[in-house]
């Protein structure tokens, strides 16, 4: 017999055994946790190992499972043939396999030629050699399992969090491995800091060698918390993990006193830009004013404003009392708008427009209506009725020439008392 017929034979024994021992020996239902540990390896290196551990109720006389990593593209990871290894809790009698799958899962065969199975407990029962390729992306994958089938006694999977690898690079040299650094480019490490301050960029070790004043950053500092280093934060003093930056001018959004224009100096010649961080653009450092005219100076430039002519935006807004419309005074908070702490009464500075037409509340001769060029509503002029959401005459005359009813979008108001038609039942 050959060495092949030899180990096909043995291997359908095993698979037709470990089909056998699928059936449950008792209705009883017991529990398993099945947990897949942390690994780490350099690129192109094998037999990085990762320790499978089991937690069971009841005896488990066999296990299959598909180890497989997530992102699943590019394949990072290999599962080493041969190399599943016992613990003390799996006895010599185990037999373990395991073998890559097409979609790159390693799945693991396991069951005891003895009969004997895992007693219940706790702790690992097996360790598997991975290979990590030469060329890896990312930092670090995750570990998922699927396709799991446990045998002996009746048993329940009990879902766990699963480990991760990581991959043993350090990109900038600063003894920080990347999986661990805040700053994959930078180095701000134990190996090496960056100047923060005074000499900002150089190389140094301590904050002497970064001059007068400086700070030198050598152990991942990172002021506002948001996992992103100093030394790589474009707006290292209030948190911004996304790091977006919208203009490409070094300077993050969250500090960004104009998002639309480059403005790395963030010249502010006038003083009326609030303090950061931003949640939206103020657009009031001195190239947005220049390019984008803002006609009530309230942040928003007018071809984006819904109230050009009134203040309603982050720089300052105007006092609105949402009972009864009116208008007065700008502002920069409700406290200003609120000598009595009426709720009804606030600052505007977030361009509210409730029927959403288009027109801001404190510009709006109808805020409750839609009379805007968003979204209007259908009037009668000679009856004063009105109805429906439109956007063009069109879908308000029912018969062909009724001239008298049309869908107000431009904020009639015919008597001229400040109230638009739509909602001023004597117009």
């Amino acid at each position: 017999m050959s060495k092949n017929t030899r180990f096909l034979l043995i291997y359908s024994i095993v698979v037709f055994g470990f089909l056998i021992f699928s059936l449950p020996l008792s209705h009883a239902t017991e529990t398993v946790t099945i947990t897949v540990g942390n690994g780490s390896g350099v690129p192109g290196s094998s037999d990085n190992t990762v320790e499978i551990s089991l937690v069971n109720s009841g005896v488990v006389t066999g296990l299959q499972m598909d180890i497989c990593e997530t992102p699943a593209t590019p394949n990072n990871l290999t599962c080493t043939p041969a190399t599943c290894q016992t613990t003390d809790r799996t006895s010599s009698g185990f037999f373990c396999n395991i073998q890559e799958q097409s979609d790159g899962c390693c799945r693991v065969i396991s069951f005891d030629l003895s009969g004997t199975g895992i007693e219940p407990g706790a702790g690992p029962i097996f360790t598997l050699d991975y290979g990590v390729s030469p060329s890896i992306t990312g930092t670090c994958v995750d570990f998922t399992l699927t396709g799991i089938l446990v045998t002996g006694e009746s048993h329940q999977v009990v879902p766990s969090t699963q480990g991760d690898f990581c991959f043993l690079v350090d990109t900038d040299d600063d003894g920080i491995f990347d999986h661990e650094d805040n700053c994959l480019t930078i180095s701000n490490g134990t190996n090496g800091g960056t100047c923060f301050q005074g000499t900002t960029g150089d190389p140094c070790m301590t904050n002497g060698d970064c001059g007068c004043a400086g700070y030198c950053s050598i152990d991942q500092e990172d002021a506002d918390e948001d996992e992103v280093g100093d030394v790589c934060d474009n707006c290292p003093e209030f948190p911004n993990a996304n790091q977006n930056d919208s203009d490409g001018d070094t300077i993050g959004d969250t500090c960004d006193n104009c998002r639309v224009v480059s403005n790395p100096d963030q010249l502010d010649e006038n003083t009326n830009c609030p303090t950061p961080p931003y949640a939206t653009d103020p657009l009031c450092g001195d190239l947005c004013e220049t390019s984008a005219p803002d006609a009530d100076g309230d942040g928003v430039p007018d071809a984006e404003d819904n109230c050009s002519s009134i203040s309603n935006g982050p720089v300052k807004g105007s006092c609105f009392n949402y009972l009864t419309h009116e208008v007065w005074g700008e502002c920069v908070d409700d406290g200003s708008c609120q000598p009595s702490g009426e709720w009804y009464k606030w600052c505007d500075t977030l361009q509210r427009d409730q029927d959403s037409d288009g027109v801001g509340d404190v510009c709006d001769n109808c805020p409750t209506t839609a009379n805007g060029p968003a979204k209007g509503s259908c009037f009668n002029y000679f009856t004063h009725e009105v109805w429906g959401e439109c956007l063009d005459d069109s879908s308000c005359q029912q018969n062909s020439g009724e001239w008298f009813k049309w869908c107000d979008t431009l904020q009639s108001d015919q008597d001229s008392d400040g109230t638009g038609d739509v909602c001023d039942p004597t117009s």
